[in-house]
């Protein structure tokens, strides 16, 4: 693997919160965030969402969105990313959970398809068995949703005739509402500049609409693991409220996936236990037989 899958973990979920550092929105109305953070507790402490707790997101989601009678669909995408990250290698048990959420929801059936698409996309991106130039072509394997695939087929031909962001904006709003219009468009910011996270999201700025940038961070994270992120962004994001229940759920959120039941103890931090399939690699705070052999000399002859 390219990164580990940890660091790929950390990437997808502070590359979403890199578009609030961005944003001229107050923090309070940034509600995903708070419906994020729920998903992962309850994630944490049972290893998956029960019906009650699906209600209590709808109610988190309202709030953030004045109350209307339903959540912008990006934003439960971006409240969805741990659960999605979470069962990311058990793909039907993240579709049961999905069909609870959606039911308790009320949502569409082209809803739905999109938000079982972006947990494929995620997982394919996780597992590194997807570029982004790949997605427009897989997309209806994906997402298997008419209008929103029509609008992601538009993305791949934006890219090769470098077409303005501006210009692209105005093409999908012929085919899906400018809500739906956050995920393509993170998708061309993202496919465009894929090695480059500060670009990315830089782009998907000007977008104007805060859920889009979120998004981009989202998907160029997963891509580009936490080590992608531009370091005075990933600083910024230390000295902040938004991030310090994150930095407290994230190695438990990770140790929950790993099998690790006793996660309110966790020293050593569990990164420094954790590398790349196939790999090991020697830790201070762990002495392998092999090690404390060569150490006392064992086996060499005078």
């Amino acid at each position: 693997m390219k990164h580990s899958l940890y660091s790929r973990f950390q990437g997808t979920l502070l590359g979403a919160r890199v578009g609030t550092i961005l944003s001229d929105r107050e923090p309070a109305s940034q509600g995903w965030m708070g419906a994020s953070e729920l998903v992962t507790a309850c994630v944490i402490e049972r290893g998956y969402l029960r019906l009650e707790d699906w209600k209590h997101l709808q109610k988190l989601l309202n709030i953030a969105n004045n109350g209307q009678k339903s959540a912008l669909l990006p934003e439960i995408m971006l409240a969805l990313l741990p659960l999605a990250v979470f069962f990311h290698d058990t793909p039907s048990l993240f579709g049961e959970q999905l069909e609870q959420g959606v039911q308790a929801w009320q949502l569409s059936l082209e809803e739905w398809q999109i938000l079982q698409g972006w947990g494929t996309l995620l997982r394919l991106i996780l597992l590194e068995k997807i570029t982004p130039r790949q997605i427009p072509d897989q997309w209806q394997s994906i997402g298997n949703s008419s209008a929103f695939e029509q609008a992601i087929a538009l993305v791949e031909p934006a890219w090769q005739a470098g077409m303005p962001l501006t210009q692209l904006s105005r093409q999908l709003k012929r085919y899906v509402s400018p809500v739906q219009a956050a995920l393509p468009l993170a998708l061309y910011c993202w496919g465009d500049t894929p090695e480059d996270f500060r670009l990315s999201v830089l782009r998907s700025r000007k977008i104007g609409f805060e859920p889009s940038v979120a998004l981009t961070g989202a998907l160029s994270g997963a891509y580009n693991s936490v080590s992608g992120i531009f370091l005075p962004w990933c600083l910024a994001l230390n000295t902040t409220e938004m991030t310090q229940t994150l930095a407290y759920q994230l190695p438990r959120l990770w140790a929950k996936w790993t099998g690790i039941n006793a996660t309110e103890e966790l020293s050593p931090p569990l990164e420094r236990a954790v590398a790349s399939p196939q790999l090991l690699q020697p830790r201070l705070s762990l002495k392998l037989i092999s090690h404390i052999n060569r150490e006392q000399g064992t086996g060499n002859r005078e």
